[in-house]
């Protein structure tokens, strides 16, 4: 897991520097997607890929004046079928970016909807420098605690009737 996302990282700053990209958007077609996980995975990854430095923000604390010298901003966007959508993105906010990378949901995401998103950032003048394919499918971090809580509640597990357990020892 995380070779695939270290490359996945490697990559997208790949397309970044090939773009002469700086500020990146990353963008969804729905909530859900994965851009937020895929930021958490730059912000883990980044490190190592490159020497130069970055940052990994949120786009509801951005500040369309934040002005970068040198490195790499990658910002956790917006869905844009959902919600306000593409409406977030004005002007002054749109200028700040030199491209976006949508992340699509495999199986999930149909090729209408990413269709969809590619024709609203052309017609925003956003650069859509590239694409990620979400595979994974990751349960929400409440998902998650609540199956530990039930495997926690289901410890040990029952042997049915009739059969008995014995420990052993080994002779020394």
């Amino acid at each position: 897991m995380q070779r695939a996302e270290h490359s996945l990282v490697a990559r997208a700053f790949q397309v970044a520097q090939s773009a002469d990209a700086r500020r990146i958007l990353l963008v969804s077609a729905h909530s859900g997607d994965g851009k937020s996980h895929f930021a958490r995975c730059i912000q883990r990854h980044a490190g190592v890929v490159t020497d130069e430095p970055f940052e990994v923000a949120s786009f509801t604390t951005l500040r369309p004046q934040q002005e970068i010298d040198y490195g790499y901003l990658w910002v956790d966007g917006v869905s844009l079928l959902e919600g306000e959508g593409a409406a977030a993105l004005t002007p002054a906010v749109r200028a700040s970016f030199d491209g976006a990378l949508l992340v699509a949901r495999g199986m999930v995401t149909t090729r209408a909807e990413v269709a969809d998103c590619g024709d609203q950032l052309r017609i925003l003048g956003m650069r859509l420098l590239g694409g990620v394919w979400n595979e994974l499918e990751c349960p929400s971090p409440a998902e998650t605690l609540h199956g530990i809580k039930a495997g926690l509640r289901t410890w040990p597990p029952r042997f049915p009737p009739g059969v008995i357990a014995r420990q052993f020892r080994r002779s020394p």
